[in-house]
């Protein structure tokens, strides 16, 4: 399960990188404080 979310995260931060935006930004935070 870990495994799968580190990768969801990786593609996430992917999409980040290409269209920045603040949502994102804070749904990372949530996954990172998640885990």
């Amino acid at each position: 399960m870990s495994v799968l979310l580190v990768d969801h995260t990786l593609q996430v931060l992917d999409i980040i990188s290409e269209n920045p935006d603040p949502l994102f930004g804070i749904f990372i935070y949530d996954i990172l404080n998640f885990i």
